[in-house]
């Protein structure tokens, strides 16, 4: 009786409790700089690699206990040091997510977990994800949403192409934003991201300088497929 009393307390306290993911498969993309030699714990065993800015990562796996913790390694005072840079929270009952990580100042990332399995993200279909900091509305072929910062939505795919038109809002007023043009296939699935970037991969080059096209950016990441090279694509 006391040792059940003692794991309902666990359960049901004021405690945390962190559950196991057992073979959870991810891939990452930053949406700054690339963020090299990210280092992870996967069954206890620390493992690298590496999330490259505006294209997916190679597939990787994980098991262990939620929430899951990503380091780098800095050099500070002449010393090679391992700080923390996120720590993420899983979705529920999933076995593969996408890692949308934001670069900060500090060295941290903000990072937001994505339910990637194909339940959730059906080959054929494509997902609008607005990683912006203010609501954006967003057009896709004919159909018009106004999403929150970090919110997506989840469509069916409509080929040959998508058409993404983007507007957000100055002084009470709506604003367009830019547009972009995306390839589909019926048999791929995809996320198109809405950022606010001053990376190059956005810019065109004039007779002032590298300078960006429209205040709101989007790029596109198809399904990665394992056993070839997964195309990306701004």
């Amino acid at each position: 009786m006391k040792f059940r009393l003692f794991i309902h307390c666990l359960l049901w306290g004021g405690l945390a409790v962190t559950l196991p993911a057992e073979g959870v498969k991810f891939t990452a993309v930053s949406l700054g700089a690339p963020l090299p030699d990210v280092e992870y714990k996967n069954g206890g065993k620390p493992e690298k690699f590496n999330i490259p800015a505006f294209s997916r990562s190679e597939a990787k796996t994980y098991s262990g206990m939620a929430p899951i913790d990503f380091y780098t390694t800095i050099e500070k005072d002449g010393k090679k040091e391992k700080v923390k840079i996120a720590e993420v929270t899983l979705p529920e009952k999933t076995s593969r997510v996408l890692f949308v990580f934001s670069p900060q100042a500090d060295g941290s990332a903000k990072v937001q977990a994505l339910d990637d399995t194909p339940e959730t993200m059906p080959r054929g279909s494509t997902r609008l994800y607005n990683a912006t900091a203010m609501p954006v509305a967003i057009r896709c072929n004919e159909d018009t949403s106004v999403l929150p910062p970090n919110q997506q939505k989840i469509m069916p795919l409509a080929p040959p192409q998508v058409v993404v038109q983007m507007a957000y809002q100055k002084q009470g007023q709506w604003v367009r934003g830019g547009g972009n043009v995306f390839a589909t296939d019926s048999n791929i699935r995809q996320t198109i991201f809405v950022v606010t970037s001053d990376s190059d991969i956005f810019k065109v080059q004039t007779p002032a300088g590298m300078v960006a096209l429209s205040p709101l950016q989007s790029f596109t990441l198809p399904e990665l497929v394992e056993t070839e090279t997964p195309k990306n694509s701004k």
